[in-house]
């Protein structure tokens, strides 16, 4: 069973190799380093990444927690390690965001583009708000959905949107019928007056 949501097929073998329990283990912070403060997450991150230098999941977490400090060499290398994982939806929005700071929208719109909706979350869609990429429905519907306390996944909120116009498109027109009708019949029993 398959789900796209939680398996995005990617070349590395470090996805698909089995790993010890040891492994695991020292490898399981690095899963939970979201809910850690900046200190703590950066301190972690350097020791990991010392550890485990080739890791792509810690790559991802480092260079997307460095993404102000990183230099032209860590770009050209975050952008040669895209070539080798060009499912990684982490590394473009990193070198979007790197490239946002750095005044530069048009190469950040050219990795945001080729982030499929379906894989972009609240915080891509602002990146790509702020890039200039016209998903603004998407964005402020999400934006509602969040603030309403409903949380969708990407797929979700595409499919969402897409019932949102459809119904909003079927109400409008039921209540331009009714208009024209309504309009229609209102100009027949008007009577007109008789000159002579």
């Amino acid at each position: 069973m398959k789900n796209p949501e939680l398996y995005k097929i990617t070349p590395n073998t470090f996805y698909y190799t089995p790993m010890t329990q040891d492994f695991a283990e020292h490898l399981y912070p690095a899963l939970v380093l979201d809910y850690m403060d900046d200190k703590t997450r950066g301190f972690l991150l350097e020791k990991l990444r010392r550890e485990f230098p080739d890791n792509p999941l810690l790559t991802d977490y480092w260079y997307a927690y460095a993404v102000e400090e990183l230099t032209t060499d860590d770009i050209k290398n975050l952008s040669e390690l895209l070539k080798s994982d060009p499912t990684s939806v982490d590394k473009k929005l990193t070198l979007s965001r790197y490239w946002l700071i750095h005044d530069n929208p048009e190469k950040a719109r050219m990795y945001l583009n080729q982030i499929d909706n379906n894989d972009c979350d609240t915080g891509c869609l602002y990146m790509k708000n702020q890039a200039g990429i016209k998903n603004k429905i998407i964005l402020y519907t999400d934006i509602m959905l969040t603030k309403s306390g409903i949380s969708l996944t990407p797929s979700e909120r595409q499919s969402s949107i897409g019932l949102s116009i459809s119904l909003y498109l079927a109400f409008n027109f039921i209540f331009c019928v009714r208009y024209i009708r309504k309009y229609k019949t209102k100009s027949k029993k008007t009577p007109t007056k008789k000159t002579e």
